[in-house]
């Protein structure tokens, strides 16, 4: 299992870096909207050119919106592995949490990426940090049922008892979800 993350890693590394050198090449080409169109903007259309010419002119990849949303949360809520992977290594933040306090764990684990999740692990992205309402990733994962999410962040050392403001765990959010309970009582109990 870190055998293939470790290889992914380097897989985007180099796509990162081809596709970066190739942009570098193109940026007079392609051009950018307006001097108010930011990379958490371009990054928000899912638009990866536009977000590498920004990044080669100097943009801060740690720059946000009006929601307080970095590129790198979008990459993550849109499952973007090449983009993502692209910002970490432009000195992207992967713990910079937007005004409803959530993190690009909580973006990637509530849309369903674990590839992208994964990336984020490995660079060591806090997994258990509650937004503004005390909710974590995993919760966030529970409620969804995605067993395989749960699963990654329990590995990677989320708390199942941890509750959010209203008393409610992780297990009392993946209730209906049968799989995903299991697995959060075995965690609970090991």
């Amino acid at each position: 299992m870190r055998r293939h993350s470790a290889l992914i890693g380097v897989a985007c590394g180099l796509a990162c870096a081809v596709a970066f050198w190739t942009a570098e090449a193109r940026a007079d080409v392609i051009q950018i909207p307006s001097d108010w169109y930011t990379i958490a903007t371009a990054a928000s259309g899912n638009k990866i050119d536009e977000v590498r010419v920004l990044l080669i002119k100097g943009a801060n990849p740690n720059t946000s919106d009006s929601q307080g949303r970095t590129a790198l949360s979008y990459a993550a809520q849109l499952g973007n592995l090449e983009m993502a992977a692209m910002l970490i290594n432009a000195g992207a933040s992967p713990d910079v949490r937007d005004k409803l306090g959530n993190s690009p764990v909580h973006w990637a684990a509530d849309s369903g990426h674990l590839q992208l999740l994964r990336l984020l692990c490995d660079v060591h992205a806090g997994i258990d940090v509650a937004n503004r309402q005390g909710i974590t990733p995993l919760m966030m994962a529970s409620g969804r049922g995605n067993l395989p999410i749960v699963k990654l962040l329990l590995t990677r050392g989320a708390n199942p008892k941890k509750q959010d403001y209203t008393g409610r765990d992780s297990l009392g959010w993946a209730a209906g979800q049968p799989a995903v309970m299991r697995a959060l009582q075995d965690a609970t109990r090991g």
